[in-house]
């Protein structure tokens, strides 16, 4: 009903008004913490500095064991809010934050208004997710990429003619942030959960209305010119 979904709506926004103050707050007061961290600050701060933002590179060597998308949302950071840990860790908050919104959603269309909640809160207070949004990795973009994915499974499970079309955006798009932030397993995670899906449910109806040539061709467009801009240059 409406008043349900609007006490959802309601209670998702408190939960993410506590959750980003909590993960905000001293964002940047402490320095880097792990190697790894300080690293993926610094190509992203080369890539601002060259201009070039197709070859990361970290001490001016080609550095392109992940995929740039995380780069590129750091070096657009320190371009708006300077150099620093804060704008460094920013965007490893924001996907945490937008992970739990879809959690809360994914809970609600699975189960209940109540149920969605309660997961929103629960990996809004799990150890893993904070610590990983504190420090310079690129999970908390896969998460949100897995996150995407199953909500559009669960959507496309609906089957509804309105629901199919966001449903294949959020599966795609979550692939796509996947892939571009991770590599592999950005879309061999989807997949996977695809096939539970259709096994636990025994239906292979959200396959149908995921699996179409014209999401796969627009992931593929997102994720491949980078891909082979990289390999062309290196």
């Amino acid at each position: 009903t409406s008043e349900r979904l609007t006490g959802m709506r309601a209670g998702l926004l408190a939960v993410l008004l506590g959750a980003g103050i909590f993960y905000l707050w001293g964002l940047g007061s402490v320095g880097f913490q792990d190697p790894d961290e300080g690293m993926y600050a610094e190509i992203s701060r080369e890539m601002l500095a060259s201009g070039d933002w197709v070859v990361p590179t970290f001490n001016g060597v080609p550095y392109i064991e992940k995929p740039p998308l995380m780069y590129w949302l750091t070096a657009g950071t320190f371009a708006a809010l300077g150099l620093s840990e804060f704008s460094a860790r920013l965007w490893k908050v924001l996907p945490v934050l937008a992970a739990v919104a879809v959690t809360g959603a994914l809970g609600r269309c699975l189960f209940s208004v109540r149920a969605g909640l309660l997961a929103a809160g629960i990996l809004a207070t799990t150890m893993g997710a904070y610590l990983f949004s504190r420090i310079t990795v690129m999970d908390p973009l896969l998460l949100l990429g897995i996150a995407l994915a199953a909500y559009g499974i669960v959507r496309a499970g609906e089957r509804s003619t309105g629901h199919c079309l966001w449903a294949r955006l959020c599966f795609w798009g979550g692939i796509t942030i996947g892939v571009m932030s991770k590599g592999l397993p950005g879309i061999a995670f989807p997949l996977l959960l695809l096939a539970l899906w259709a096994v636990t449910r025994r239906d292979g109806g959200a396959a149908r209305v995921l699996l179409t040539w014209h999401g796969a061709l627009g992931a593929l467009l997102a994720i491949l010119p980078w891909h082979l801009l990289v390999a062309r240059r290196v």
